[in-house]
């Protein structure tokens, strides 16, 4: 079926209608708000649903609540659940929950909880070889459709004969409809979504269908950028002129270097481009899919013979809203371009989903697209000469250069080093569809992005010319690093040379009137492409370089660390021109009107500092850490915030992560006149650890003597009023806490800042603990506890609901419906009462967006099983001859059975053994074996019991005759061990041992009856 998958909300305008009457407009604004406000939160639980489910998570359940449904998802064993309301106006309304059960291996809808076998969700079985069929959600989720078996094409098929059954609340109503398949969940009446909203349950990708960037003769195609021009190479002659400096005019020698001129090689590559695709679902997990562009050639008219060769980079892959932008590059872009400009290469993007299920939906394929080529011509390298000015071209010749108007001026005193690399960019021109452009636009690239974006890089090299008589080297007063950053210098010695790097000294000021020229390329690897020369000139310092330039300064933080809650709105860090006064203006000498007419704070940027010496290192984290807000106007009165950091989740989550949970932000002033000269004005917010919690107090009544955090579980009395048996081995968890409630409460004190513990809304989920008995393992979710590694349900022991915490000991996934035979043998091993036990874990988190605590404390309780029934076998029971029979001795005898309440299950009474306490048949005692020894003088047999050979050996049996176990211990009296006293003559009392075993509801044990066979009749 086809699904329509909602990207996001429409948020329509509210219309306020004049034909009601109000009670007053107060009331009326709060039905609005509150109105806003459910859609807003619906809008948010949808959206981080889906991205849960686009980031590996799982739909696990939906479930109704007063006002609406519950959507849980899980990932990794941990669970999370969001609300979707109700609500037209702010009001409840009727909402329907549509839902899969199963009742007799047959799974049906039900409506609300309540089973409607008349809409099988599969088919019950019909005549042999003929599938069920069944009742499915159309599109949107608002009607059961009735899909039928055809036996031809062995496909399910909608019968359209058969009329829908419409299930969505219909009129008026403000309520919702859920419907959950199992893939989909469908939300029809959810306020301000245009349509049903539909969620994947597990995000598996289904469909990708391309985005055309633009449409060629109705064929929808992407641009890709392409260049193709000549390599240059250096000169390798000299050239001379003449030069005038300060009004002296000089010759000069360029010894080589000074031009790059083109040969016939050429630069061919492409541009990382973008394809954009949208996803079905919008939530998939692209976790595992690989992605590649299929070689199309010939198709239809727009494509030629060359066929592409696209490499994706799904690496580099972003997904929003449902949409994926996938860069790509072409191997051959000449290939597959033509001068003309008509005929474009044609592809496809292909996903092959890793692990699928179903081969056939293993591989999926877009629509076909084509590649539309942009001609990109690299045309020079450039530089902005002032802020608000235009590009200049760097000078396309060093001779042009040594001749030319110095570019840079660059101070002697190196306060900060000068970097030619952050003033470069690169000019270029392109031409749509390949085709020649008269008058093309030039823009520009910074080197960054063209590193990017077509891989290529930047050289600096130092050009080296003579000047005068005296063939002084200026280039040699400046030497340049990789990454641009120019050292200048200046030369100490002569002979030999020394050349010593610039301070603020006075030997450092005769470099001043230098011009070193620089030679820079962009390459490709070590193919030069373009070449511009850029001249420097070294200069004095024109201004005095305050210390508080270039370094931070912070002007207020939070006295007490703010605590660390969902919502803090009382927590914000403010300066005030007050502080900024003493710290900044007073070290300028300047007033607040001087400043605000001095410096312009750099827009949209927040930035951290790390400090090396004296050098301080500022790093632009954008909002990260938060917005640091600048109000220019602060100065009216002394107290009103200059600089101002207001509380917000997403910052302080980042802020708890970094090292003593604190952080120190900035904004940048920048000089008007001086563009080195920066203020960078801050703030330090400093967090609090988030609490530790611990868990109540159990109840004393349940700890064993000698113990702390260790209690036990049984199954329920034999004649308990509570309509259990004995299959119902079960406890809710908080129940062996004082009062049956688990309370939270802080380890130690309140700690400042936050709220008292019930305000503080902890979260509480159960599970196993990590560390559990040797030789036991957990599922992924750590609900599950089963003997043996790894893991396997087949071997399940004990499984605890993650929400309500009830502990169940021995269920067997369906169907099977029998406690697991390792549960049975684990909890009858030993001798001992309690021979299994859990241990048993509280998880928590706080606060509405589901916050970790900085730890738990008191959240581990070892539970014990204890076996229902203790099996003993009788000691030092004495068998006499009587001298003409065979000795018979009732089964009885050999055993006794108590249940873990210490009530014997059966007793010897008028001569027989009886129930005595009417409890015998609530244990389900299925059967009882013995294996009778070999002893001298006698010959063991059984009467009443049947006779089985079991691995090897020879054992008697009494079983019940259904499963339920037998309903009285009568047969304990019927079954017999007979002794045969033989013809020898027993002078001696004979020792000996009958083994017992007992097979009830939950296992079996094996006991020894240590009898004594006596030589002689009783006196």
């Amino acid at each position: 079926m086809n699904k329509k998958f909602i990207n996001g909300f429409l948020l329509a305008s509210l219309v306020v209608g004049s034909a009601g009457t109000l009670s007053s407009c107060k009331d009326y604004d709060d039905d609005i708000n509150q109105l806003r406000t459910e859609v807003a939160q619906n809008k948010s639980a949808i959206d981080a649903i889906n991205q849960k489910i686009a980031n590996g998570a799982i739909l696990t359940g939906v479930s109704q609540t007063a006002d609406g449904i519950t959507v849980t998802v899980e990932k990794d064993g941990k669970t999370q659940s969001y609300d979707i309301k109700n609500g037209k106006d702010g009001a409840a309304g009727e909402s329907n929950l549509w839902t899969i059960v199963e009742e007799g291996g047959v799974a049906y809808w039900a409506l609300n909880g309540v089973v409607k076998k008349e809409y099988p969700a599969q088919g019950p079985n019909g005549e042999q070889g003929v599938q069920g069929n069944y009742w499915a959600p159309n599109a949107q989720g608002t009607a059961l459709e009735f899909y039928k078996y055809n036996a031809e094409t062995k496909k399910y098929e909608l019968d359209t004969t058969v009329e829908p059954v419409k299930i969505a609340v219909e009129g008026e109503s403000n309520g919702l409809t859920a419907v959950l398949d199992g893939n989909y969940l469908y939300i029809n009446g959810v306020e301000d979504a245009e349509g049903a909203v539909i969620i994947s349950r597990n995000g598996l990708l289904q469909g990708i269908g391309f985005v055309p960037q633009l449409y060629l003769d109705g064929v929808e195609a992407v641009r890709f950028g392409y260049a193709k021009q000549a390599v240059k190479t250096p000169a390798t002659t000299s050239t001379t002129g003449d030069v005038t400096v300060d009004g002296q005019t000089a010759a000069y020698t360029i010894a080589s270097g000074w031009e790059y001129t083109a040969l016939t090689r050429l630069f061919e590559g492409s541009e990382v481009a973008n394809a954009k695709f949208n996803l079905n679902p919008n939530n998939a997990n692209l976790e595992g899919v690989n992605f590649g562009f299929l070689p199309i050639s010939n198709v239809e008219s727009v494509s030629r013979a060359a066929v592409a060769s696209l490499t994706a980079r799904p690496a580099d892959k972003k997904v929003v809203d449902g949409v994926m932008t996938l860069p790509f590059t072409v191997a051959n872009p000449s290939a597959v371009t033509t001068e003309n400009g008509t005929e474009y290469p044609v592809t496809a993007l292909q996903a092959v989903l890793t692990g699928a299920e179903d081969v056939e939906k293993a591989v999926l394929t877009s629509d076909y697209f084509s590649l539309v080529p942009s001609l990109y011509n690299f045309t020079a390298l450039s530089y902005i000469p002032k802020t608000g000015t235009a590009d200049e071209h760097l000078y396309a010749t060093g001779k042009n250069a040594v001749e030319g108007a110095v570019n840079f001026n660059v101070v002697y005193t190196q306060g900060t080093k000068f970097n030619l690399k952050d003033q470069i960019r690169v000019c270029y021109t392109k031409s749509d569809f390949g085709k020649a452009v008269a008058n093309p636009v030039e823009e520009q690239i910074s080197l960054a992005d063209i590193a990017e974006k077509w891989g290529l890089n930047v050289k600096f090299n130092m050009m080296n010319y003579i000047v005068g008589e005296s063939k002084t080297s200026d280039s040699e007063f400046a030497t340049i690093a990789e990454d641009g950053e120019v050292t200048l210098r200046y030369l100490a010695n002569e002979n030999p040379k020394t050349w010593v790097d610039c301070s603020d000294d006075n030997a450092s000021r005769s470099a001043i009137g230098r011009h070193p020229i620089v030679c820079v390329t962009l390459c490709n690897g070590n193919d030069v492409i373009l070449a511009g020369y850029v001249k420097l000139n070294i200069a004095d310092k024109d201004a005095e370089e305050l210390p508080i330039y270039n370094q931070p300064i912070i002007l207020a933080e939070n006295e007490k660390p703010f605590a660390y809650l969902c919502e803090n709105t009382d927590a914000k860090v403010v300066s005030t021109w007050q502080s900024m006064a003493s710290k900044v203006l007073a070290e300028l000498g300047m007033d607040e009107k001087t400043f605000n007419a001095t410096f312009t704070i750099e827009d949209n940027t927040v930035y951290t500092s790390t400090t090396s010496g004296t050098t301080a290192t500022f790093t632009n984290v954008s909002d990260t850490y938060g917005d640091l807000v600048y109000n220019k106007d602060a100065g009216v009165g002394l107290t009103n915030g200059f600089l101002t950091w207001a509380y917000d989740l997403d910052a302080v989550k980042e802020i708890n992560k970094l090292t003593g949970k604190q952080v120190s932000i900035y904004r940048k002033f920048v000089h008007n006149t001086n563009d080195k000269f920066f203020l960078y004005l801050g703030v330090t917010i400093k967090m609090a650890d988030a609490p530790t919690i611990m868990f109540g107090t159990l109840d004393e009544a349940y700890i064993p003597t000698g113990k702390t955090n260790e209690v036990g579980m049984r199954v329920p009395q034999a004649k308990n009023t509570l309509n259990k048996d004995v299959t119902d081995f079960d406890y809710l968890f908080k129940d062996y806490y004082v009062n049956k409630t688990i309370v939270p409460a802080y380890v130690g004190v309140q700690p400042e800042g936050y709220p008292a513990i019930d305000k503080l809304g902890v979260n509480q989920t159960y599970r196993f603990a990590d560390n559990q008995k040797s030789g036991f393992s957990l599922d992924a979710t750590k609900t599950k506890l089963a003997y043996g590694t790894p893991y396997s349900d087949a071997n399940i022991v004990a499984m605890i609901d993650a929400t309500t915490g009830n502990i169940t000991y021995g269920p067997a996934l369906a169907p099977a419906t029998e406690p697991t035979e390792a549960a049975k043998t684990q909890l009858n091993n030993g001798t001992a009462d309690y021979n299994v036990f859990a241990n048993v874990q509280i998880d928590a988190t706080y606060g509405a967006c589901g916050l970790a605590p900085k730890s738990l404390s008191s959240n581990v309780v070892k539970v014990d099983f204890k076996k229902p029934v203790i099996v003993a076998g009788a000691n030092g029971y004495e068998i006499y001859p009587n001298g003409i029979d065979p000795s018979k001795e009732i089964l009885g005898n050999f055993f006794s059975m108590t249940d873990s309440y210490t009530n014997p299950l059966f007793g010897f009474t008028n001569g027989s053994y009886t129930d005595v306490k009417g409890i015998f048949a609530y244990y389900q005692i299925n059967s009882v074996e013995i294996e009778l020894p070999v002893v001298s003088g006698v010959e063991f047999s059984a009467e009443g019991m049947t006779e089985k050979t079991v691995d090897g050996k020879t054992v008697y049996v009494v079983e019940a005759a259904d499963a339920t176990g037998f309903a009285t211990p009568a047969f304990l009296n019927t079954s017999k061990v007979v002794c045969n006293y033989t013809n020898g003559v027993l002078e001696r009392d004979q020792n000996a041992t009958v083994k017992v075993t007992v097979n009830y509801y939950w296992g079996s044990q094996t006991v020894n009856a240590n009898v004594v066979v006596k030589a002689k009749p009783k006196a």
